[in-house]
């Protein structure tokens, strides 16, 4: 049969055709797109260091606090006596002025009978007795000086005992939960309320272990948060992990990202670890 010129050319441009697209390489992805947790940055149970009955919580949940600022309190009536009864002891001044007084005039009567002595009114024995007693009133005066000193320490380890009675914020935080009432009985170290700072948010993904060769801490990445409308936020590498998860072929990396929106943390999250050629 005879063969068209049209067909012939046809046959020959798909004869070419089919090899070069055999040949044609297949693009390798640029990136990973690994899943992620986000997570505070800062998460704590907080507790009191004594066993006591709670006084005050003052707080609520959901309140912003500072840090330094007082969370919760255990009755402490007794040891604000003690604070009272021992900062009244650091502060007086009585004795040492009794003293100073005593040893002036104790130095004031030595003094005349060595005068006396010169006119021969007194004997030496008496200018001896004289001078112990001036020791003595020095004595005393060092004495209560000491005594001072004692009562300021006294002061300031009660007042540092009374510090055990109050919770305190230890960062700038969320209270997340509240876990007691006034008039409960709490147990040392029991957690009893929980803090978030979400300021900023730490994002946890197990990229392959290939893929982390080329990161270090302070290198930047994508993560992309999912929720309705999916927040893109650029942040630092903080930590590699040292060791590799040997089943896995992965390794930890964790990311810190600016939360100007206030986004909570436990959101799932994608990490862009782009692929070095």
């Amino acid at each position: 049969p005879r063969i068209l010129p049209g067909v012939l050319l046809l046959i020959a441009l798909s004869a070419w055709s089919i090899p070069q697209l055999a040949a044609r390489p297949t693009e390798q992805p640029r990136e990973l797109l690994i899943d992620a947790v986000v997570r505070p940055v800062e998460d704590r149970a907080l507790g009191f260091v004594i066993d006591g009955l709670v006084s005050d919580v003052l707080v609520r949940q959901g309140e912003r606090v500072t840090a330094g600022q007082t969370l919760a309190r255990i009755d402490a009536s007794e040891i604000d006596a003690q604070v009272a009864l021992s900062r009244i002891r650091a502060e007086s001044e009585l004795n040492i002025r009794a003293s100073e007084a005593a040893l002036g005039l104790a130095r004031n009567e030595l003094a005349r009978r060595r005068q006396a002595v010169a006119e021969g009114a007194v004997t030496e024995f008496e200018i001896e007795r004289a001078q112990l007693e001036v020791n003595q009133a020095d004595l005393r005066l060092q004495l209560a000086r000491q005594q001072r000193n004692e009562a300021e320490l006294e002061l300031a380890l009660a007042e540092a005992r009374r510090t055990r009675y109050d919770l305190t914020a230890p960062i700038d935080a969320v209270v997340e939960r509240i876990l007691i009432k006034p008039g409960e009985l709490v147990e040392r170290s029991r957690p009893v309320l929980r803090v978030v700072s979400i300021d900023e948010l730490e994002v946890e993904a197990a990229v392959p272990l290939d893929a982390t060769l080329a990161l270090k801490p302070g290198d930047t990445l994508e993560v992309r948060i999912r929720s309705e409308r999916m927040l893109t936020r650029t942040g630092a590498i903080t930590q590699l992990a040292a060791v590799a998860d040997a089943a896995s072929g992965t390794r930890l990396v964790r990311i810190r990202i600016p939360n100007p929106d206030a986004f909570p943390a436990g959101s799932q999250a994608v990490v862009v670890v782009p692929i070095s050629r």
